[in-house]
């Protein structure tokens, strides 16, 4: 139930699937007019210790001939040691501390070709709990990953417009892939490219690739996809239904389907019974589950991801977005729980359950989550008291949406 950083917008963003010819070592990429253009190539490997993922960044230097790149050392709250052996493959191109962990310093000819490499690997020992999902989750027969928590890429201001290559040509060839930009049905498609704010092409991007069942399916009238893996008490028609029904009550809460490719990865943490986690990225959210718990349980959780769309994505800008958090998780929270209930698929009495729960733990907390629900339950009954039930917190989201080029 989380969303990975802030997000910046509703920016320009236009895939282009497929958009350049594979050959048997990579794919070729057309010169691209929006913004600086970055490429990214995944290999996989297998070892004795388990999983690697080699990576490669190339992008074009500056006139300067040095500058700063970002690496990922902390997401979702968590230390993160994933990435190893970065060096440059380009020739008079060095690399250099910075002023903090997640900062090196490159030099290199001025305006050259810049090509880093880098390896991904589990950096944790043990299963797949709760929140180890939050690395880099590389496997031998699979890998999920994000832009927030496995990609190195050269430092970009903010709201600056990019044009991101993504190789995957080198994945096994009996491994499925899908991503924020596509889930290809033939080789063509693992090479893809988007073009957009540096925060939706970048860093709030899903890459999932390895041993998935694939189901291609509709919600509305839009195209969606569910990747899942691993043996659950409900079949996989049951949870395509399920998504379709709630990401289909959000979207129809807003009057809005403007989603022209959606993706739902479902995955199994390394236990029976009693967590489950959500996050939500640009056009997909994630979801994990325990096992054996039903598919029922996670109904709130589908409709929180599916709200984040909108909160904050089409709300504008939050540059300090850390500091609305309350406001980004908790009234998404409030949401969850409150379409899901008029949607008829959880009882009243389940419904006031869990606000109650919530509301009993809002005096001594300091969880974005928890705080941020309790605004929402106050601020919807005041709205509702005070303009006699004309209006109501729905206004109040609609506005913000319609208002998203003010600050």
């Amino acid at each position: 139930m989380r969303i990975p950083v802030a997000f910046r917008g509703l920016i320009i963003l236009s895939l282009i699937l497929p958009i350049a010819v594979s050959s048997p070592a990579q794919c070729r990429f057309a010169p691209s007019t929006v913004g600086r253009s970055i490429t990214f190539s995944f290999a996989p490997e297998n070892i004795a210790s388990g999983a690697v993922l080699h990576v490669t960044v190339q992008f074009q230097g500056n006139s300067e001939g040095f500058e700063q790149i970002e690496v990922p050392v902390e997401w979702a709250g968590e230390k993160l040691h994933s990435v190893s052996n970065l060096r440059a493959v380009t020739e008079s191109t060095t690399i250099g501390e910075g002023s903090s962990p997640s900062e090196k310093t490159i030099r290199y000819p001025p305006n050259s070709t810049v090509i880093l490499a880098y390896d991904l690997s589990k950096d944790w020992s043990g299963n797949l709990v709760h929140p180890f999902q939050f690395h880099p989750v590389v496997m031998p027969d699979y890998f999920e990953v994000n832009g927030d928590n496995a990609l190195v890429v050269p430092r970009l201001p903010f709201g600056a417009l990019v044009t991101v290559n993504f190789d995957f040509d080198s994945l096994p060839s009996d491994w499925s892939l899908a991503s924020s930009f596509g889930t290809p049905q033939d080789r063509a498609g693992y090479c893809q490219r988007a073009s957009g704010d540096r925060d939706e092409v970048l860093f709030h991007a899903l890459f999932t690739a390895g041993v998935f069942r694939i189901h291609h399916f509709q919600i509305g009238r839009r195209d969606a996809v569910l990747a899942v893996r691993g043996q659950w008490t409900f079949t996989d028609e049951q949870a395509v239904e399920e998504i379709r029904k709630v990401v289909g009550l959000v979207r129809d809460f807003w009057s809005d389907d403007n989603f022209p490719y959606f993706l739902v990865t479902l995955k199994p943490y390394d236990q029976d019974r009693g967590s489950s986690d959500g996050s939500a990225f640009t056009n997909a959210f994630w979801i994990y589950m325990s096992r054996l718990d039903p598919l029922e349980s996670q109904l709130t959780q589908l409709a929180h991801e599916s709200f984040h769309a909108w909160n904050p994505k089409r709300m504008g800008p939050f540059q300090n977005y850390k500091a609305f958090d309350w406001f980004k998780e908790g009234f998404t929270r409030y949401y969850g729980y409150r379409l899901v209930y008029l949607a008829g698929l959880m009882p009243l009495s389940s419904y006031i359950e869990l606000l109650n729960h919530d509301l009993r733990l809002y005096p001594g907390s300091d969880d974005p989550y928890i705080r941020g629900l309790g605004i929402a339950v106050w601020l919807d009954g005041e709205i509702r008291s005070e303009s006699n039930g004309g209006k109501s917190l729905d206004n109040v989201m609609f506005d913000m949406v319609r208002g998203a080029d003010k600050p």
